[in-house]
């Protein structure tokens, strides 16, 4: 079963490589929060890299960065993108997060994004960042929340099953694991999908702050929305 659909899923980004690309106003903020972070003597783990969209740009701050994915599409498709920037200090491992074969306290930075989703041992994932990550060191990731709006409606939209978990187990996995966190930051009371309009509104900034954010930030809503973007800090 497990076997299966590990299948299913690499066949999901296997056809996603040559089209997956960065949309939305989320991608923003996933670089701002990287380049509020990174240093110019950062190496960095790129978990879950996909085909390169978030790594391309840390490339240019950051003294080396490891790319994993377990998709061979994705990072064929990276390979091309590396090629034809010229980029040196980017290195492509496929691999498997749950098992990865980095040294201990290895990195300064780890981020991981849309990836936790397809991962159900959740805890064993984090556990396995820290261990590669140096003490002090930073881990970027988003997750999303189970008991959400938009948790219900991918269930019934993607083509795989996805994991998601709740508020109260993705702050006690972070701190059991070895975390403290620096900054979270909430998005997506509803789902980005649909109207264009919609979409573009929940984009806009006010008060330097996305719209999506100000509205799912808000007391009692942002327990119920879906998306978490976590820096924390490896104690």
């Amino acid at each position: 079963m497990k076997k299966n659909y590990e299948n299913k899923v690499k066949k999901y980004y296997a056809n996603m490589a040559k089209t997956m690309k960065a949309a939305s106003g989320l991608y923003k903020i996933r670089l701002e929060l990287i380049n509020k972070y990174i240093t110019s003597e950062s190496i960095v783990f790129d978990a879950g890299c996909g085909n390169g969209i978030y790594t391309v740009p840390m490339s240019n701050k950051a003294e080396k960065i490891i790319a994993v994915d377990f998709s061979q599409e994705m990072l064929s498709e990276f390979a091309k993108s590396i090629e034809k920037q010229n980029l040196k200090n980017i290195t492509l491992v496929q691999g498997n997060l749950l098992n990865l074969s980095f040294k201990n306290n290895y990195f300064d930075m780890v981020t991981c994004f849309s990836t936790c989703y397809y991962i159900e041992a959740f805890d064993s994932v984090i556990k396995e960042l820290n261990r590669v990550l140096k003490k002090g060191g930073l881990l970027i990731l988003d997750c999303g929340i189970s008991h959400s709006l938009n948790a219900l409606y991918s269930k019934k939209r993607f083509k795989v099953p996805q994991f998601f978990v709740s508020n109260k187990k993705l702050k006690h996995t972070l701190n059991v694991c070895g975390f403290d966190i620096v900054e979270e930051r909430t998005f997506e009371i509803i789902p980005r999908v649909g109207i264009n309009i919609l979409k573009k509104g929940l984009d806009l900034i006010i008060c330097n702050k996305m719209v999506d954010e100000l509205i799912s930030s808000m007391p009692i809503l942002k327990y119920f929305s879906f998306r978490r973007f976590v820096v924390c800090k490896k104690r």
